[in-house]
């Protein structure tokens, strides 16, 4: 019986793509600002907002003359809770800047800034491999009493450019590595340490 020949697979190995600068977690010298484009910021924020202002007003004349009132009230609240993320949180941030020292996010002329030395919170939650981000962030209370400056951020660094037009995924991984800086206990964080 004839040995059959068994043909090697040769995989060429990838090798990984080592991260620099911003994309390892290092603060940029210069400034450098990341902007929602203004179609997606419109279609994903605006008009979502400004449809809850209608459905409120009608949910509000629907359980005042009661008709289908339970089901008013549950419009109600969800337009509630989005018309308070989108302009009383500022949690769709149009604008975030990135330097040296800080963070900063603005939405409807609100800006916040955190800086980043002083860190005590920055839990990052994406949808897969998406640029779709939720963050929380904290920073420490110089004062000792109380929390001091937290807000969170619902972020999507796919529909976001830099000064230059580039996609914003650097930002997403800046703020992977802040999350293992100032959080490296986090479960989700020794996740990705093991994934790598």
């Amino acid at each position: 019986m004839a040995k059959k020949a068994v043909k090697k697979i040769e995989t060429a190995s990838v090798p990984k793509v080592l991260k620099v600068g911003v994309a390892a977690g290092v603060p940029p010298e210069e400034k450098r600002t990341y902007t929602y484009d203004d179609r997606s910021y419109r279609s994903d924020v605006l008009i979502p907002a400004y449809a809850c202002i209608f459905f409120a007003c009608v949910a509000i004349h629907c359980v005042v003359i009661g008709f289908f009132a339970p089901i008013a009230i549950l419009a109600l609240v969800v337009c509630a809770y989005t018309l308070l993320n989108t302009f009383v949180a500022h949690a769709y941030p149009r604008v975030i800047e990135l330097d040296a020292t800080s963070i900063s996010f603005e939405s409807f002329g609100q800006k916040k800034v955190f800086a980043l030395d002083k860190l005590e919170q920055c839990s990052l939650r994406s949808a897969g491999n998406s640029g779709h981000l939720y963050l929380r962030i904290a920073e420490k209370n110089d004062a000792g009493s109380g929390r001091g400056t937290h807000a969170r951020y619902f972020i999507d660094t796919e529909d976001s450019v830099d000064q230059d037009g580039n996609p914003a995924m650097e930002l997403k991984d800046f703020l992977l590595a802040t999350e293992e800086r100032v959080d490296p206990e986090n479960i989700r964080v020794i996740a990705r340490k093991q994934g790598r």
